[in-house]
């Protein structure tokens, strides 16, 4: 059994609502001639990985109801997380004064900006 890509959607709206009730997503729809996609954006918020958890328990369900969140085309789920200037520069200062205290040698400013990155997308945000 299949199901469409606009009822999926409004499955995920409707679990990300009940989920992160103080988040406010965006869930949107876009069908092209060999696919579709549900993108699914906020902004600060929850993690990315906590959203990826939910959309990971709801594919779950549906393969256990043997259903495809699919129809005759193929379908993706992209996430989308905007984190702001204030939020970003935060992390950055607490990753700046973890390494005041415990120094790392040969970090260079790419190592930073992945620390930096990392910590971003693994934190929420209120």
């Amino acid at each position: 059994m299949t199901q469409d890509v606009k009822i999926t959607a409004k499955k995920l709206r409707t679990e990300l609502k009940t989920a992160f009730k103080t988040c406010k997503f965006s869930v949107k729809v876009s069908r092209y001639s060999m696919g579709q996609s549900i993108h699914i954006s906020w902004e600060n918020g929850v993690s990315e990985a906590d959203v990826e958890t939910l959309i990971n328990r709801v594919k779950a369900e549906y393969k256990a109801q043997n259903v495809e969140i699919r129809n005759e085309r193929s379908t993706f789920i992209f996430t989308h997380r905007r984190v702001t200037t204030e939020n970003r520069d935060a992390i950055k200062t607490s990753i700046i004064e973890e390494l005041i205290l415990n120094p790392v040698e040969g970090l260079c400013e790419w190592d930073f900006e992945r620390r930096v990155n990392g910590r971003v997308s693994n934190t929420t945000f209120f």
